[in-house]
C-alpha cells in the first residue's frame, strides 16, 4: 500500500511500532508550519523571533528528532531489502478509482443539467 501524506506524520509513523511502515523516497516538497494569531497581535513578532532563534541554534532539529523521529524503528534491520520504486503501475488502483469518480461525477452533472433545463 502507498500512503501519501505530510512528511512529519509519515516520519512519525515510520519510526514507531509496529514497524510495518517505511518511507519509500525522499521528501519532494517540504513546507513550514505556521501559527495563527489575531490581526495586530503583540505575539506575532515574539513568536517569529523565537522560531528563528530555534532554527539558527539547531534546537528545532533536536525537537523534531526527539518528538517525531525518536521511535524504535529507525534503523533498518540487517539483510532487509530496499523498497521497490513506486511507479504508475503500482498506483493503478488509485488512478482507476479517481477516473471512476470523475466519470460518475460527470454523468451526474449532465443528468442534473438535463433535469434543470427540462424543469425550466
Amino acid at each position: 500500500y502507498a500512503f501519501i501524506f505530510d512528511s512529519a506524520i509519515l516520519e512519525y509513523v515510520a519510526s514507531n511500532r509496529p514497524c510495518s511502515s517505511r518511507i519509500a523516497s525522499e521528501i519532494f516538497n517540504q513546507f513550514g508550519y505556521g501559527v495563527a494569531f489575531p490581526k495586530s497581535s503583540p505575539y506575532v513578532d515574539l513568536f517569529s523571533l523565537q522560531i528563528l532563534r530555534l532554527r539558527e541554534n539547531g534546537s528545532m532539529e533536536s525537537l523534531i528528532k526527539r518528538w517525531v523521529t525518536s521511535g524504535s524503528c529507525l534503523a533498518q534491520e540487517e539483510g532487509e531489502t530496499p523498497l521497490d520504486q513506486i511507479t504508475i503501475s503500482t498506483l493503478l488502483g488509485v488512478f482507476t478509482l479517481l477516473g471512476a469518480g470523475l466519470g460518475i461525477s460527470l454523468i451526474l452533472a449532465i443528468v442534473e443539467f438535463c433535469v434543470a433545463s427540462h424543469r425550466e
